[in-house]
């Protein structure tokens, strides 16, 4: 018999081991063993391919629970029993394979987001209905201020204008009744009732 291995002369780290190599677990940690130095009792090799065809049909699960340790001898003693009869079976205590069902993922919480969005958004058009109308009020206030204001104006150079007509234009009666500065009176000085009124 030749041990079959690879040993390529461009690359010796790629070297394989010799012959036919044994599978051991000790505490946990899994180590390929070159032929003639491992234990074949603690070998966990299981021929699962022969002349082609599958002879051992394992779940994922079991396979999963082999790399693990556990509950190793079971599935050996049924790939053994399989083997010997010629048969091909379903690994022991392999449940069968779940029904795909999509999944459809996210519409609740899209739901709930849209939800949140419609609030916010009514919120907002809310606030911005109670601010449009405090500014409508705030204009027709400023509005109504500045035509009492101009009325008032109006009704004060009526009154100056009936003092003026009173006084027959005196302007030196007008400068003592009001207190005001002959010299700035003088150089600005009226020249009817209104011009009078509106100077003041």
């Amino acid at each position: 018999d030749v041990n079959v291995c690879k040993d390529p002369i461009t690359d010796p780290e790629k070297r394989s081991k010799l012959g036919r190599l044994t599978l051991e677990c000790n505490d946990g940690i899994w180590t390929t063993v070159t032929e003639g130095k491992g234990d074949p009792d603690k070998d966990r090799l299981v021929e699962v391919f022969r002349d082609g065809k599958l002879v051992v049909d394992d779940s994922l699960m079991n396979i999963r629970k082999r790399s693990e340790g556990l509950e190793v001898a079971p599935v050996l003693a049924k790939a053994l029993e399989d083997m010997a009869s010629g048969t091909r079976r379903r690994a022991p205590n392999m449940p069968p394979p779940p029904s795909a069902k999509p999944k459809r993922t996210g519409t609740k919480e899209m739901q709930v987001m849209h939800d949140k969005v419609k609030s916010l958004a009514d919120s907002v058009a809310e606030r911005a209905g109670k601010l449009k109308a405090i500014k409508g009020a705030l204009e027709k206030r400023e509005v109504e201020r500045d035509a009492a204001r101009r009325q008032s104006e109006e009704k004060d150079i009526e009154l100056l204008m009936k003092v003026w007509d009173e006084s027959k234009g005196d302007i030196d009666s007008l400068v003592q009744l009001f207190d005001l500065d002959r010299e700035l009176v003088r150089k600005k000085e009226p020249t009817d009732a209104k011009d009078f009124a509106t100077k003041l």
